[in-house]
């Protein structure tokens, strides 16, 4: 006999001897055994499943799904083996199908005549998601978005903001801490006097030494000030003013300015 087949039986007869004395504790009213059993039902299946004995795992499988319907009332119709992997050992367990897919299983034939009903689905944030959803909503964030931890401290100063053809802010960054590290200041824009909740623009990374300085200029995404035009089709900037922050994190608001944007066209 080849030895892996050996080995597949001996793990087979002790499966079953241990199913046997499992099975006679059930047999004798202990409640609490339901679940040996049943995955010992099931490690029987995935055993004959190994072993190619197709007729015993499904055996083994019905078996577990009965035992599971005396404990719990339930249709056995309604149960369906599924093998999930843990810690690389194939086990079966059992869960209790969705009114659409027990009745799929009881009529195999038109299972495709067995589905979910459609309901609608709204979405009233529309592109107001993420740190802009908290924004709107005013709503506070234990760490916003753009948030960062470090060892030093920065500080921005002497911010000029430009606008025309191109919304930017330039402003220096300093370290105003003891050790040297790295920030990374955010602009963030909105049309002046509009409601929506500001975006962010664009942002730059920045790693100075204790004390150093440096001159940043950060320049707006034109498409973040657009809005689609299908009419074009493309993208169209309206011309007017827009507030800018500069921001440590999108919550941010403490330096504020605005500027004038002349009107545009993109292509999509």
């Amino acid at each position: 006999m080849r030895p892996i087949l050996h080995q597949q039986l001996a793990q087979t007869d002790a499966l079953l001897v241990d199913l046997g004395r499992q099975l006679a504790r059930y047999n004798a009213g202990d409640s609490d055994i339901d679940a040996a059993v049943s995955t010992l039902l099931a490690a029987a299946a995935a055993l004959y499943e190994r072993q190619g004995r197709h007729d015993l795992q499904t055996r083994f499988l019905a078996m577990g799904a009965e035992l599971v319907t005396a404990r719990r009332g339930t249709d056995p119709r309604t149960l369906e083996p599924m093998r999930p992997r843990r810690d690389g050992v194939r086990r079966t367990v059992f869960r209790v199908l969705t009114a659409a897919e027990a009745q799929a299983a009881a009529d195999p034939g038109h299972a495709s005549d067995h589905q979910l009903a459609s309901f609608p689905i709204e979405y009233s944030e529309g592109a107001d998601v993420g740190y802009r959803w908290y924004e709107k909503t005013r709503a506070t964030p234990l760490f916003p978005f753009g948030h960062g931890l470090s060892y030093t401290s920065f500080a921005y100063r002497n911010p000029v903001v430009k606008g025309g053809a191109k919304l930017s802010i330039s402003f220096e960054v300093v370290n105003t801490g003891r050790v040297a590290g790295a920030d990374v200041p955010q602009m963030y824009v909105s049309r002046d006097g509009a409601s929506a909740p500001m975006r962010l623009a664009a942002f730059r990374r920045v790693t100075l030494k204790p004390g150093e300085s440096a001159r940043v200029t950060l320049v707006a995404e034109p498409r973040i000030l657009a809005d689609y035009d299908p009419t074009l089709p493309g993208w169209r900037v309206t011309g007017g003013r827009y507030r800018v922050a500069l921001a440590h994190d999108a919550r941010d608001r403490a330096l504020v300015s605005t500027a004038t944007v002349t009107a545009a066209t993109m292509k999509p």
